[in-house]
């Protein structure tokens, strides 16, 4: 089955939109590692001793906590 006016086919459409999504999780997953990451090289220069252990968890937590308050201080349009 292809796409109107479109020369993809249904599934390269679909790999396509897929892809897209998967790139986009994983750049805001890359953005909240640099800043955890910058956070821990301030700390670092700075002599404090609150490093952050950087895993899987802490970035996805980080993430979480970033969606959820950007859902709750979006200002609506009205």
């Amino acid at each position: 089955m292809k796409i109107k006016r479109s020369e993809f086919t249904t599934g390269q459409t679909l790999m396509a939109l897929i892809g897209i999504i998967v790139f986009a999780f994983g750049f805001s997953l890359l953005i909240v590692w640099l800043l955890l990451n910058a956070w821990n090289w301030f700390a670092d220069a700075a002599g404090l001793s609150a490093e952050i252990p950087i895993n899987f968890a802490t970035v996805f937590g980080a993430w979480f906590i970033c969606f959820v308050l950007k859902i709750i201080f979006k200002r609506s349009k009205s």
